[in-house]
This record gives C-alpha cells, sequence and structure tokens, in this order.
C-alpha cells in the first residue's frame, strides 16, 4: 500500500516538471520578438555612435555575400543633390520665427511707403513737366511773335531807306522834295518804333524760354527722384519675398 502511495507520488512531481518546463518555454517563446527588438535598437544605436550620428537603414544580405548593399550617401560632387539639412539642427525656436516674422512684416511696411513715395514722386514729376510744356508753349509762341515784330520793323526800315533815297535825289526845283523827305522822316521814325518793340517781344520771349529751361531741370530732376524711389521701392519688395521665403521654410521645417 505504501508502495503504491510512493509511486503515484513520484508521477505526479514528473507531471509537474513537465508542465513547468512547457510553461518556461511558452514565456520564453512569447518574450522572443521583444527581445530581438530590443537587440536590434541596441546595433542601431552603437551603428549611430561609429556613423558620427548618422543613420542608416537596414542592410540587405538577403541572397549571400554577392548582394550585399551598402547604405546610400549623398552626393557631394558638384552638381550633386544637396543633403536635406536635418530637422534637429533647424532652430526652431519660437522666439526666431516671431523675430523673423516681425522683418517680414517690417519690409513689407516698408515696400509699402516706398511705393507710395514713388508714386508720389512720379505724379509730382509728371505735373512738373505739364508746367514745363507750358511754358514751352508760352516762349514758342512769344519768339513767333518778336520774329513777327522784327520782319515788319526791317520791312518799315526798308521803306524809310527808299523814301530817303529819294529825298537824297530829289531835285528841289520840283517843288515836291519837301513832302517825299517829310514821308521819309516819317517811315524811318515808325520803323524805329517797331524796331523797338520787336527788342522787347524778343526779350520777352527769351525770358519764356529761360522760364522753360528751368522749369525742364525740375521737371528732370523729380523724373530721377522718381526713378530712385521706383528702384528702390523694387530692391526692398525682392529682401521681403527673400524674407517671407525664407520664413515659410523654416515654418515648413519646424511642422508648421
Amino acid at each position: 500500500m505504501k508502495k503504491r502511495r510512493r509511486s503515484n507520488n513520484s508521477g505526479q512531481t514528473t507531471l509537474a516538471y513537465i508542465i513547468f518546463i512547457i510553461v518556461l518555454i511558452g514565456a520564453f517563446a512569447a518574450l522572443m520578438p521583444k527581445i530581438r527588438q530590443r537587440l536590434q535598437s541596441s546595433y542601431k544605436d552603437s551603428a549611430d555612435t561609429f556613423g558620427e550620428g548618422r543613420q542608416f537603414g537596414s542592410l540587405s544580405t538577403s541572397g549571400g555575400a554577392k548582394d550585399f548593399k551598402y547604405p546610400e550617401l549623398p552626393d557631394d560632387s558638384p552638381g550633386g543633390e544637396a543633403e536635406e539639412p536635418d530637422p534637429e539642427e533647424i532652430d526652431c525656436d519660437a522666439s526666431k520665427i516671431s523675430s523673423l516674422s516681425s522683418e517680414v512684416l517690417k519690409k513689407q511696411e516698408e515696400v509699402t511707403a516706398l511705393s507710395d513715395e514713388a508714386k508720389d514722386a512720379r505724379t509730382e514729376a509728371a505735373d512738373a513737366q505739364l508746367v514745363a510744356e507750358e511754358a514751352r508753349e508760352a516762349a514758342r509762341i512769344a519768339r513767333e511773335a518778336a520774329t513777327q515784330a522784327r520782319e515788319d520793323a526791317n520791312n518799315t526800315r526798308d521803306e524809310a531807306n527808299q523814301k530817303q533815297a529819294e529825298c537824297d535825289n530829289c531835285n528841289y526845283e520840283s517843288g515836291n522834295c519837301g513832302s517825299i523827305c517829310d514821308e521819309a522822316q516819317e517811315l524811318a521814325d515808325e520803323a524805329a518804333a517797331k524796331e523797338a518793340l520787336a527788342s522787347e517781344k524778343e526779350s520777352i520771349a527769351d525770358k519764356k524760354e529761360a522760364v522753360y529751361q528751368d522749369k525742364q531741370k525740375i521737371a528732370d530732376n523729380l523724373d530721377a527722384i522718381a526713378d530712385e524711389k521706383e528702384q528702390a521701392a523694387e530692391a526692398a519688395a525682392d529682401e521681403a519675398t527673400a524674407a517671407a521665403d525664407e520664413l515659410q521654410k523654416l515654418i515648413d521645417a519646424c511642422g508648421g
């Protein structure tokens, strides 16, 4: 009776060992994926350390030694593609983004102010050009009037000279010399008056032409100022665009 009980205890102990081993194998099998993942992470950290921070993809050795593939490195040769910046190396500090945003707004305001100044300068130059054109037209009219007065004075002077010649050659015995000489004197006086008027009109024309020259210089100077302001506005617009592009790249690199 004691032998049978001892045999039963030995069988139960063996069964317990078998169950314990099965449970241990199952637990080890369940932990294998985590252990493999931990080992792969350790290998990857070691590769990063030896690679000076560069992270490489897994190597393919599926086909043996001849199928070994090296990781692709960036092309540093002239004309090659530039290496994309590492997001971790980009300064995504909010204060920097805010400062760059303020700079963009400031440049945009500068562009608006310069554009307004250029527009006002161009309008002022156009108005000055109109004034110069009016002065030139007035000078032209005055010059035509002076020219006409001079021609009239010259014609009268020619008549007076002819009449004076008749007076000088007159035969006083005919009794008509007195009237001829009087007419010659009248024509001479008229020619002198017309010559004085022509000189006055020429002086007026000279003054009007001088006024036109001054007005034209003013218009030219204002036009040059307008050109400078427009160029400054264009340069500021280019700077504002470059700053806006830089800001957008920074925002995109920092994840919006």
